[in-house]
């Protein structure tokens, strides 16, 4: 049996009060506050920190007094949607009817057009346009980036296809230069057979260049092997003079040019008549110049003259350019007067030279 005097010692529970379920939130928080300060429930600890709450959290109960709610909202929102329902049940039927009608009389406009657009289709346009704008620019992207990486070796392999091509393309246009640059050489050396039908060429290729600061000369393609013999004249194809074959193989043969310290070319000046020696000098070397000196006593040189080769000696034919006088000058004891000659010839960009054979010469 259970003790009494136990029974009256255990605390007495509180009865459990029930409210209303027609109650919202609010409703509760009111009923609730009808009671006394200190027994309601949630209990909060009151203080200055505990009082900051934000609008939609306020506090329904505390120790020092209630705080203010907001007061049959879900009431009224039940009522609300209670009012629309019925509303619904009331007229539905007829609200259906006329949208129904006004559909029908929409579609029935439009086909009566002919196929143009209505409003209602061009206000579904410009709404939808925007969006498939978007959605065509993301699919294109999506598409470039597929083929990023999946299309990448055909791409690679169409690309040195491509330089291949423009490989070939430019070697064809270089050789079309070329070509076109040897015609050119060609006529000239033409008419320089026509002018001098005593002349024997032969055609020849610049291999290589001397690499001496001492010497300025160059080795051709060819040599004894085609009837090329020392101290051969060497001009291009504007009867310009190069220089002399000055060393020989078979196949093979060295020109010194105009410039180098070894050459000597008799000359005269067209416009004077007055002869002199053309040589190279050191000093003179290193400007692709030469020097026209041993002048006849009271002779006069000018800038500008044009220089050519005199034939005296039987090294050279007569009348072939040497150059023209850039500056004239006095030896040392300023007594001697001498020219400096700019060659015809610009050595460097010399590609292809003609040795001179045979030639009658001047006597």
């Amino acid at each position: 049996m259970r003790d009494p005097r136990r029974a009256r010692a255990l605390p007495c529970r509180p009865q459990r009060r029930y409210l209303p379920s027609a109650l919202g939130r609010g409703d509760r928080a009111l009923y609730r506050h009808r009671r006394a300060d200190g027994q309601g429930r949630r209990l909060r600890r009151p203080g200055k920190g505990r009082a900051l709450c934000r609008k939609d959290r306020r506090r329904l109960f505390q120790r020092h007094g209630p705080a203010p709610v907001r007061a049959r909202a879900n009431a009224e929102r039940a009522r609300s949607w209670t009012s629309l329902k019925d509303y619904i049940k009331k007229y539905g039927v007829r609200v259906g009817i006329i949208v129904g009608a006004v559909a029908l009389i929409i579609a029935l406009t439009t086909a009566a057009r002919g196929g143009r657009i209505g409003l209602v289709h061009n206000v579904s346009g410009v709404l939808i346009s925007p969006v498939q704008k978007v959605v065509s620019s993301a699919v294109n992207w999506f598409d470039t980036i597929y083929g990023y990486l999946y299309d990448y070796d055909s791409l690679l392999a169409e690309n040195e296809s491509l330089r291949s091509q423009l490989a070939d393309a430019q070697q064809s246009a270089r050789d079309g230069i070329a070509a076109s640059e040897e015609n050119a050489r060609l006529r000239e050396l033409l008419n320089l057979r026509e002018k001098h039908s005593d002349y024997v060429f032969e055609s020849c290729k610049v291999v290589l260049w001397s690499s001496s600061n001492w010497a300025h000369s160059f080795t051709i393609s060819k040599g004894a092997s085609s009837g090329i013999e020392l101290g051969d004249p060497v001009v291009t194809e504007y009867n310009a003079v190069v220089g002399q074959v000055t060393e020989l193989g078979e196949t093979w043969a060295t020109v010194s040019t105009l410039i180098d310290v070894d050459m000597s070319v008799g000359a005269f000046v067209g416009d004077t008549g007055t002869s002199g020696i053309v040589m190279g000098e050191y000093s003179f070397m290193k400007n692709r110049q030469a020097k026209l000196t041993f002048l006849a006593d009271g002779a006069h040189i000018y800038v500008g003259d044009e220089v050519l080769t005199s034939g005296n000696g039987g090294a050279f034919p007569q009348g072939l350019v040497i150059g023209r006088i850039s500056a004239v000058q006095t030896e040392a004891g300023g007594q001697i007067e001498y020219g400096v000659v700019d060659p015809e010839v610009v050595f460097d960009s010399l590609v292809q030279v003609f040795v001179i054979k045979d030639f009658e010469v001047v006597e």
